[in-house]
């Protein structure tokens, strides 16, 4: 079979293979249905294995399986039962004539992205009870070579996550990782990346990459979520000298490392969760595109207004209706077009987490105008009206925790949870037409925008089916809302994107990036969240005057902060780090005087007119990436467009005591126009030239940002 460029498969002459292709990326399937070319040349023909692996309680998992998914052998006793080709998909239906269980893989190409997307489904169809103890989401094998002498230069490329120092880039070879060759049987290890718990991205990002460094060629994996998973690479060969290629796989069943087995009943069927993977030319510059172009065919959503939020750096939940009138007021003149009232709006004043899971408004914050009226003066500036809410969670002195046991995540009888948050049970209808009442309650009061947060985790040890089923009720009942108040636009915090994967930010319009403070710290996840998630969707903190959390209640020392705000120069370091992503205000804007009121302004109004640019942008990175506990001197992050007709360059100076850098930017330059210096317009110390392939640009003083525009010629590139 022969796929053409759009995806659509067509009969060839060679009759035992099936061709799918997006973009410039190959699939090439044997007779079987089995993989045996992921992206490589005709000469690299690999020894071919279905896309998913499994393991069946009572049935052999294989020797050494628990190391290695090279040696789940189950898998391949299934036989090919049919394929179907169905609206720009292949469908691969798999049964095993002795267990009566059939699995079925649906691949679609995004577009001419590079990119695929894989969902995996199983069917019991015999007359009894079977235990998974591990199904792969996706299997994917056939590249990278052998593991030999002669083994190609491959790296593996990864992303951490922490609390504060989310989306962290880290890149070994192979070789570091130990997956080498050291005698003539199989592989016996590989590299996993795993995550447990409701906190999908608290550990890792659910992506893995395979670059080789000598072909210039990089495979990718990326999955969604709804729990625990993991992502692995290894070599796929039986034995050493075999030439069956490398593997890159997704699990979200796996009884022996992620405490998870399915148990599928008679004529039960379970979905994995979907799972993006190609390949393209490059590195990861080049996979950070294919996958943002095909995030973008899957996942679009609607455009999240700039909205000034007044937790980060600000109120830190000490919301009255003076304060939030006077932010709003000084907001909406500087040019946001939202304001969100974040925690505290539902407690009382000497209550943080009362009224957690009630969503009625405070009975002392607000008491000349109430909610309604100060939700009311917010819109009449012009400004979306939205709320903080943590609808997943109950507090334990909240009249919602007095309902019944059903309504709450239980294990052993006893609720899930303590003090401030407990876990509703989104399975049951009944919680669902609670919230669903609480949410329209506060639409009906003019609420447009909620920031809605998900400050603890369920534990994984033996809940880890309850956690998957709860997410996906939770998903619908998001889903359920924008279907019925088309207008609100929905936010995901996270905890500070501490679930963050798309499993969970395909149902929100915009994504809290990070919980971090201090604004030099931004610039590095940034850069690590700009290859994971959509520039447009990626809400990036900018806030100037900032309310430093340990002496949040100390006037004097916000007026000290605001003193040495002085010059602007730290203003433009934040609005810089905001307009990489979705330009997300905070910060005592209220203590601005005019000439950083001025520069505030201005990048707004420069990250509104970059918006169409950025809709249709991915990131590169000419100076690889920052690491937050390193920064080194400087930093760059480029947003380059679809049609490479232009180059936006952020750069931030850092410590130490080197005024001069030069940025390579030889990839990406053919024939240029012009470099401007595009925000902020004012000489701000920060100056840059072009010479030759390279941008040299001169920082006269430690922490200074500014960022810059390289209009390309589209011939040339």
């Amino acid at each position: 079979m022969r796929a053409n460029s759009n995806g659509v498969v067509s009969p060839s002459n060679s009759g035992d293979f099936m061709n799918i292709t997006s973009g410039k990326c190959k699939l090439k399937w044997d007779e079987n249905g089995k993989l045996v070319d992921f992206a490589a040349s005709s000469k690299e023909e690999y020894v071919g294995f279905v896309p998913f692996k499994l393991c069946v309680a009572g049935e052999s998992e294989g020797q050494f399986s628990e190391l290695t998914s090279a040696n789940c052998l189950l898998s391949e006793q299934f036989r090919l039962a049919g394929k179907e080709r169905k609206e720009g998909a292949t469908l691969f239906s798999y049964f095993h004539d002795g267990l009566k269980l059939r699995e079925v893989t649906e691949i679609s190409p995004l577009g001419n992205t590079g990119v695929f997307v894989c969902r995996s489904r199983l069917f019991n169809e015999s007359g009894q009870e079977i235990v998974v103890n591990a199904f792969s989401s996706a299997f994917l094998s056939g590249m990278g070579g052998g593991i030999g002498e002669s083994a190609p230069p491959l790296r593996a490329h990864w992303f951490e996550a922490a609390w504060h120092a989310e989306v962290r880039h880290r890149s070994q070879s192979v070789r570091e990782l130990g997956l080498t060759y050291v005698s003539p049987h199989f592989m016996s290890k590989s590299f996993v990346l795993s995550s447990h718990g409701g906190y999908t991205t608290a550990k890792y990002f659910p992506s893995l990459y395979l670059e080789d460094t000598r072909k210039k060629k990089i495979w990718f994996i990326n999955a969604e979520c709804e729990g625990n998973w993991n992502i692995g690479l290894g070599h796929a060969a039986a034995y050493a000298a075999q030439k069956a290629g490398w593997y890159l796989e997704s699990r979200h069943i796996s009884a022996s490392d992620l405490g998870a087995a399915l148990v599928l009943r008679a004529g039960e069927r379970y979905e994995a969760p979907a799972v993006l993977f190609g390949a393209v030319a490059g590195g990861i510059d080049e996979a950070t595109e294919a996958l943002t172009r095909a995030r973008r065919v899957l996942y679009k959503k609607e455009t999240a207004p700039l909205m000034f939020n007044d937790y980060m750096n600000c109120l830190w939940s000490d919301v009255t209706e003076d304060k939030i009138l006077t932010l709003a007021k000084k907001a909406a003149a500087l040019g946001a077009e939202g304001y969100c009232i974040d925690c505290g709006w539902y407690a009382p004043s000497d209550s943080l987490y009362g009224g957690l899971g009630d969503w009625k408004e405070s009975p002392d914050r607000f008491p000349k105008l109430g909610l309604r009226g100060v939700l009311k003066e917010i819109q009449k500036l012009g400004l979306v009206a939205g709320v903080w809410t943590e609808l997943e969670l109950c507090s334990e002195n909240a009249e919602a925790f007095s309902f019944p046991d059903e309504y709450f995540i239980c294990e052993h009888g006893k609720r899930v949870g303590g003090g401030e948050r407990y876990f509703f049970d989104f399975s049951n209808p009944d919680v669902r037409t609670y919230l669903f009442e609480r949410v329209k309650a506060l639409y009906d009061m003019g609420v447009r925008y909620i920031k809605n947060d998900f400050n603890a985790a369920i534990r994984w040890t033996t809940l880890s089916d309850v956690i998957a089923k709860n997410h996906r009720a939770a998903m619908a009942f998001y889903d359920g809302l924008k279907s019925a108040f088309p207008d609100l636009y929905l936010e995901n915090c996270g905890s500070g994107a501490m679930r963050s994967d798309y499993g969970t930010l395909k149902h929100f319009c915009l994504q809290s990036t990070s919980d971090q403070e201090l604004y030099y710290l931004n610039p590095p996840i940034a850069q690590g969240t700009l290859a994971n998630i959509l520039p447009e969707q990626a809400g990036i903190w900018a806030y100037p005057y900032p309310n430093l959390f340990d002496v949040r209640a100390d006037a004097r020392a916000m007026e000290e902060e605001a003193a040495r705000q002085k010059g602007g120069r730290q203003t433009i370091f934040n609005l810089v780090n905001g307009i990489a992503g979705n330009l997300y205000l905070s910060g005592r804007l209220d203590y601005a005087d005019e000439e950083n009121a001025a520069l505030i302004a201005e990048g707004v109004r420069y990250f509104k007119s970059l918006r169409p640019f950025k809709a249709r942008a991915s990131a590169v990175y000419p100076v690889g990436f920052a690491d937050i506990s390193d920064l080194g001197e400087f930093t760059a992050l480029g947003l380059i467009d679809d049609e490479k007709t232009k180059l936006v360059l952020f750069f931030w100076r850092f410590g130490g005591n080197g005024t001069n850098f030069r940025i390579p930017l030889k990839k990406w330059l053919g024939e240029q126009t012009e470099t401007v210096r595009a925000y902020p317009e004012r000489d701000c110390g920060v100056g840059a030239m072009l010479n030759g392939k390279s941008l040299d640009v001169t920082a006269r003083e430690p922490y200074s940002a500014a960022i810059f525009e390289i209009a390309l010629k589209k011939e040339k590139i």
